[in-house]
């Protein structure tokens, strides 16, 4: 007779959370992303309740969860993650954690190294091979969060509304985008979410990268965050940088002409933590 799977594993953004049910009939599966800086337990466990995956999960015995997020670094927002999922798993132990240490856990394994992240947001860590032994001040989406979809976003956003690009790739963003300057500043200061709003505009760079002028905002907004984030770390030049996100990813070969120029080494760029954290929790 088989018994229930027993560990939960997520790696949550702001945008995306990916699931891994680890037992012997293994389940991945994703639901929308769970940020306690833009939520509160009570909307993470109304967005859960909508989720019928997950609804199953509540029925199933699981020892441990493990929770990795971005946003939980603090004791506050762990702590109203908790909650949430104590709602559906009353007897679980839950483990809640800052997505970076999801991240080094995933990319360096029991290796020293430096481990990034670039999606919706963006963030870096030293990491030695056991723990997390230094990290860089991010100050989130208003001011920080460089080399992120977020990012990406504003930046290619205020430079339409200011008309500092090339009349035909304006031209083309004006006809993919129907923005008003006051229906838009609505939602990126009233409306819930305004990192993933101004994410939603990435694409647009993915879809002219071969456009020089899409090219090397994106390279500039990678340079930035190395200097940033990854630059003034001790030993940089000697330890292998790691990357997680859709946006690592997706413009992975800008990203690693960076990292070229900036005198680092390139190492793993994933698009996600949970398979390097399923093995993680498995002892691999």
């Amino acid at each position: 007779m088989k018994t229930s799977p027993t560990i939960l594993i997520a790696d949550s953004g702001s945008t995306k959370t990916a699931w891994h049910l680890a037992g012997p009939e293994p389940i991945s599966f994703s639901t929308p992303g769970i940020n306690p800086y833009y939520q509160d337990s009570q909307s993470i466990t109304a967005g859960l309740k909508h989720e019928p995956v997950f609804q199953k999960l509540a029925g199933l015995k699981i020892a441990e969860i493990h929770f990795y997020g971005a946003g939980c670094s603090s004791p506050e927002n762990q702590n109203s993650v908790k909650k949430a999922l104590s709602v559906f798993f009353p007897d679980s132990e839950i483990h809640i954690n800052h997505d970076m240490l999801g991240a080094a856990r995933a990319l360096c394994g029991h290796s020293p190294g430096i481990a990034c992240i670039l999606g919706t947001g963006s963030n870096s860590c030293l990491f030695d091979g056991k723990e997390i032994i230094a990290d860089l001040p991010n100050l989130g989406f208003w001011l920080g969060d460089e080399g992120s979809a977020g990012h990406l976003g504003k930046t290619l956003v205020v430079k339409w509304f200011h008309k500092e690009m090339p009349e035909y790739l304006w031209q083309k963003f004006s006809q993919n985008y129907a923005l008003e300057r006051n229906g838009f500043l609505h939602k990126i200061y009233h409306e819930e979410y305004p990192n993933r709003f101004l994410a939603g505009f990435a694409p647009f760079l993915s879809e002219h990268i071969s456009d020089p002028w899409c090219s090397e905002l994106v390279g500039q907004s990678f340079a930035l965050f190395l200097s940033r984030f990854v630059l003034p770390y001790r030993q940089s030049d000697l330890l292998p940088v790691h990357f997680l996100g859709s946006v690592a990813l997706h413009f992975k070969d800008i990203l690693q002409e960076e990292i070229k120029k900036s005198g680092l080494h390139c190492g793993q760029i994933l698009s996600s933590a949970i398979e390097g954290l399923a093995n993680f929790h498995a002892g691999k």
